[in-house]
């Protein structure tokens, strides 16, 4: 340290034009930097193009500029409130630029992340809506109304707020909030039995410093996603999966729910691969199956063929509908059988019109080739001569060994797993041997390696909260896996001396240290010793 207390430099004022194309961007990159008086264009939730990983996009009039929200402030500050409505004035915000994902031929290479919601001023818009709810979340029969609630911010005054919903198809009415005199609202859906509900909120100010009065809506895009529930006593995995909005998002999402399925992937299949979840289904239709997890399953047996009965919350992750915090399900039968859903895979290509609908599902296609192979899945496809993706994440090694052996033009009578959707592509997971139509017996030709000393790459990478560490060991040893910061100090210790037969193993990081605190974000290195195997690799915790 050569000085303290000395005054920081002075903040340059740029266009949001200068922080699209490397020829201008690259001078201020890890500079803080100022934009003044732009227009929010993009707040994650808009089509035909929503942002990836950034909150919001902005334009002065010179280029949009994206904004990101790796500061631990911003990223728990946008946990809480919606980003700013498309339209809304960015009076000021101030931000270090920085290289990071994205592409130089859509200029989205560059990011403004500011440091502190202080250094963002927005000033005129329309109204800005979150933190909706509904109670009940998951109506029944005997219910008659269900009160919607939110929260409703802006500049100057909210004059009025409105839910927007349609019964069964029909006309959407309207149905007024009323405000406590605060900013929470809420407003009340009259209901009956069987009936299924599609509704969005809208909000209008003063028009304080405004030409004129502004609405907002959300969901922001009503072309693209509702919120919705369907009143019945027997909720179905369909009822939570199924959605006529292009989002995908479930009407359920973030509601307490019951369901019951036969189980496609068990205890066994949840600890081979490096996916990490377990997944059933109600029957072989389209809208039948779901992804489900729960940290106290990993002391219980489930397996294939089980029908149980389980209750957790619904989320998106990362776009994939998921219940978890699953607890203490109901094991109702076993031995019942699983039918697959017999599809092409035509039906399954990432453009289909019908895809999502088999999200979570146990799907077969036969007589198919291989047509392309990369690193990360590979492509086949039948007579219907549009290809899908088929991938290991879920497989066992002797799976995964075979389908590394796998080679362009090669024919595979059967393929079936569960289908799921992960970086953004709808793929078959294999689970086993069994899924590619191949068996071990003791004339099988199929090359298995046997078990080699290996760290495997954490997944998912970049993570949050939680990653899989996985790795092989070729012999019974002792092992010890840790967890070190950038700068190479102990942050948790994983596994401290137990001992390991041969074979592949997974280990949670829950991203907490040893005292049980979270870690924050950064770079992150996991280290494992065994014998005289000693690996390690990286990591990135991001918030």
């Amino acid at each position: 340290i050569v000085d303290f207390e000395l005054p920081l430099p002075p903040v340059n004022l740029v266009n949001t034009g200068d922080l699209r194309w490397p020829t201008t961007a690259e001078q201020w990159g890890n500079v803080m930097v100022r934009v003044e008086d732009a227009v929010v264009t993009n707040n994650n939730q808009t089509e035909p193009a929503p942002l990836q990983y950034e909150v919001f996009a902005m334009d002065d009039g010179t280029g949009e500029a994206l904004v990101d929200d790796d500061s631990d402030s911003i990223w728990t500050y946008y946990q809480l409130v919606s980003p700013p409505p498309v339209g809304s004035l960015v009076q000021s915000i101030e931000g270090w630029v920085y290289h990071h994902y994205g592409s130089y031929l859509d200029s989205t290479a560059y990011k403004l992340c500011p440091l502190y919601v202080e250094d963002m001023v927005f000033g005129a818009g329309p109204p800005t809506i979150f933190g909706v709810s509904r109670e009940p979340c998951a109506p029944i029969s005997t219910d008659t109304e269900v009160t919607v609630s939110c929260v409703i911010m802006d500049n100057s005054s909210v004059i009025s707020a409105e839910i927007h919903y349609s019964i069964d198809g029909g006309t959407y009415e309207t149905a007024p909030m009323t405000s406590a005199g605060d900013s929470t609202w809420a407003g009340v859906i009259p209901v009956a039995n069987n009936n299924k509900v599609n509704y969005y909120i809208t909000a209008t100010d003063d028009g304080v410093d405004q030409a004129e009065p502004k609405t907002s809506m959300f969901p922001y895009n009503i072309e693209n996603d509702q919120l919705g529930f369907v009143v019945t006593d027997e909720l179905t995995i369909a009822h939570v999966q199924e959605t006529i909005w292009p989002s995908g998002i479930s009407p359920y999402k973030d509601c307490l729910v019951t369901v019951s399925g036969t189980v496609t992937i068990d205890s066994y299949d949840y600890t081979s691969g490096s996916y990490h979840s377990y997944a059933m289904q109600s029957s072989n239709s389209q809208w039948s199956g779901i992804f489900f997890d729960g940290s106290s399953l990993s002391g219980l047996s489930i397996s294939r063929g089980d029908n149980i009965t389980i209750t957790g919350t619904v989320i998106e992750h990362y776009g994939s509908t998921k219940i978890i915090n699953v607890t203490n399900p109901t094991i109702n039968s076993s031995g019942n059988e699983i039918s697959a859903s017999a599809v092409q895979t035509i039906d399954l290509n990432q453009n289909a019109d019908e895809v999502e609908s088999y999200e979570g599902l146990l799907v077969s296609v036969t007589n198919v080739a291989v047509v392309d192979t990369n690193q990360y899945d590979w492509s086949i496809k039948d007579a219907s001569q549009v290809p899908c993706l088929m991938d290991d994440d879920m497989a066992t090694m002797a799976a995964d060994n075979f389908m590394s052996s796998l080679t362009i033009n090669q024919n595979l009578d059967n393929v079936m797993g569960i289908f799921n959707y992960s970086f953004s592509t709808y793929k078959i997971q294999i689970r086993d041997l069994a899924d590619l139509g191949q068996t071990m017996g003791t004339d099988d030709e199929i090359n298995i390696n046997p078990y080699v000393y290996r760290l495997g790459d954490n997944f998912p990478n970049p993570f949050n909260p939680e990653t899989h560490i996985q790795f092989e060991l070729g012999g019974q040893e002792s092992v010890k896996l840790i967890i070190y910061d950038g700068l190479g100090r102990l942050v948790r210790t994983l596994v401290d001396g137990q001992k390991y037969n041969p074979g592949l193993y997974s280990i949670n990081w829950n991203g907490m240290d040893n005292n049980g605190q979270l870690a924050p974000s950064g770079v992150y290195i996991y280290r494992i010793k065994t014998g005289n195997f000693i690996a390690h690799k990286k990591m990135l915790l991001v918030k």
